[in-house]
């Protein structure tokens, strides 16, 4: 590690430490020669490595490092030298050199920073970063270049609102098969914005679309102001990663589809370039402000009469008093037959029944009266004479009746030795046959009448 005060490659002074990690230290230092603050990093090569292999790591990042300084481009932080320089007190079995890279010093803040002060960030500058930093993103990989570390202290926010992409990573100077490459990894601190491909043993599959799966990782964090889990955590318990949804409800869908599929852990399914990830960015205008606006307040509403129920009921009354008086109507218009009948007998009575559907009585009605007054007339009412009904002689007081006018006897019977054959029931079982027969009654007969 570099001590304050000190200059290295005879240029670069060292003002202040910012990170330090098990594969490098940054440092905020200062350019002697332009006169302008720099940022500086300390590359540290893989230990354990014989004289013929640090020399080959050697040779691999100068050549890795030409191609980031030839990065010309708006929203990249430009890398301004590359060097090798001798460790002056190096540890046991550790390399005997180190390896810097230069980078330009611009105003502004990381990401970071903005998200631990503000919390989640409005979509409109979320989405307005992501097109600077794919269009950036594009650019690099036409080149052959591949961040390999973009998460939110890789994007710097300038004063005019836009981001740049910085801290390309340098993987030339450890073995990507070796375990300690993964272990140096972890403690840097970074697995939450790391694709599954890039913690393996095997990190051939690295390519544009582990840059994709960062960036949106990266845009999750921004839009959410929630760090998401990492691709071990999301494989192993699928339920437990929050959507974009659950997080900001307000996020327009296709901006929650974008940074989404830009997530997916196969690498298939992401998006596949950075351009076709800007594309569908781009699909469609977003609003001066994405955000729904806010609910309005919850304001108790003052409860107003039921003048509608009071209405119905009135005209339901009104209703059915016109059908009352449209009745009382009819029946004082037409005379209505009246159904006269005479009491039948009891089982201990003689008696003659006739029954005989009669013209009714005349009815006497009583004359209309004026009506007092004019909105009010008064109903007429109906009178009925009472129809008289003579109840018959106790049995045996009274003799056998002779059939009206019009009618004749079919049959007389006095039921005293039932000489006409009433049969009451008759059955027969396994048990014998059983019949039951009038034997004898009242003394005073009884006659069926017919009339003809």
């Amino acid at each position: 590690m570099l001590s304050l005060g000190s200059v290295v490659h005879n240029r670069y002074r060292i003002d202040r430490l910012l990170e330090i990690g098990a594969l490098e230290a940054r440092y905020r230092g200062w350019d002697q020669d332009l006169g302008e603050p720099i940022f500086i990093r300390e590359l540290s090569p893989q230990p354990d490595l014989t004289q013929e292999e640090e020399d080959t790591l050697r040779s691999a990042f100068l050549m890795e490092a030409a191609s980031i300084i030839n990065l010309q481009h708006p929203h990249i932080a430009r890398v301004l030298a590359a060097f090798v320089q001798p460790d002056a007190s190096p540890a046991p079995d550790q390399a005997t050199w180190r390896a810097y890279l230069v980078q330009q010093s611009l105003a502004g803040q990381p990401l970071s920073e903005l998200i631990t002060r503000e919390g989640a960030i409005k979509e409109r500058r979320v989405v307005a970063y992501a097109k600077d930093l794919l269009d950036a993103l594009a650019y690099a990989h036409e080149h052959g270049v591949i961040h390999r570390d973009i998460r939110p202290e890789s994007v710097l926010i300038t004063p005019d609102d836009h981001a740049l992409l910085t801290n390309f990573e340098i993987v030339a100077l450890w073995s990507p098969g070796d375990p300690r490459t993964w272990t140096a990894k972890r403690v840097l601190g970074v697995p939450q914005y790391a694709p599954p491909e890039c913690w393996g043993m095997h990190t051939s599959q690295v390519d544009a679309r582990s840059d994709i799966y960062s960036l949106g990782a990266t845009l999750y964090h921004a839009i959410t102001g929630e760090q998401p889990l990492t691709a071990g955590e999301r494989t192993s318990n699928p339920y437990q990663f929050l959507q974009v949804k659950a997080l900001a409800p307000r996020v327009n869908s296709r901006t929650r589809s974008v940074i989404l599929q830009a997530m997916e852990l196969p690498l298939d399914k992401r998006h596949q370039t950075a351009a076709s990830m800007l594309r569908a960015l781009e699909a469609q205008p977003l609003h001066e402000d994405s955000r729904l606006p806010a609910p309005a307040p919850f304001l108790p509403k003052r409860p107003q009469f039921a003048w509608s129920r009071v209405w119905g009921l009135l005209l339901s009354t009104l209703v059915l008093f016109l059908a009352s008086l449209l009745g009382l109507w009819l029946n004082q218009t037409y005379d209505l037959p009246t159904l006269v009948s005479r009491a039948g007998p009891t089982d201990d009575e003689l008696a003659l029944v006739a029954t005989e559907l009669t013209p009714a009585a005349s009815l006497t009605t009583t004359p209309r009266a004026e009506p007092a007054v004019e909105a009010s007339p008064v109903l007429p009412t109906l009178e009925v004479p009472q129809t008289a009904t003579t109840r018959l002689p106790e049995v045996g007081t009274m003799p056998v009746p002779s059939p009206p006018e019009g009618w004749r006897t079919i049959i007389t019977d006095n039921f005293d030795d039932n000489a006409n054959g009433w049969v009451v029931s008759e059955f027969e079982d396994e048990w014998g046959s059983t019949r039951r027969a009038i034997e004898a009654v009242h003394t005073t007969g009884r006659s069926t009448l017919h009339k003809p």
